[in-house]
């Protein structure tokens, strides 16, 4: 599963449209939906839709498919 669809997951398991996290990581819905869309995201912009959705880039980046459970279960235990 590329990054993408990890951070669709990840969007809506935290109750998030794409204009939502768009609004919160300052950048449009387009480019939000075309990152979930392709996997393809600038490291900066992944930072903040990281931070925002409360998951581990790393975790993302190693591209396993459990790992965006395992990445948003983990953020909210601490």
């Amino acid at each position: 599963m590329h990054i993408g669809k990890q951070i669709k997951i990840a969007r809506m398991f935290r109750g998030l449209t794409q204009q939502d996290l768009a609004e919160k990581v300052h950048r449009t819905r387009p480019l939000i939906s075309s990152i979930e869309q392709t996997g393809v995201v600038n490291v900066h912009t992944l930072k903040m839709i990281c931070e925002v959705l409360e998951v581990d880039a790393e975790a993302l980046k190693a591209n396993s498919n459990d790992i965006t459970m395992a990445a948003l279960n983990a953020k909210k235990e601490v």
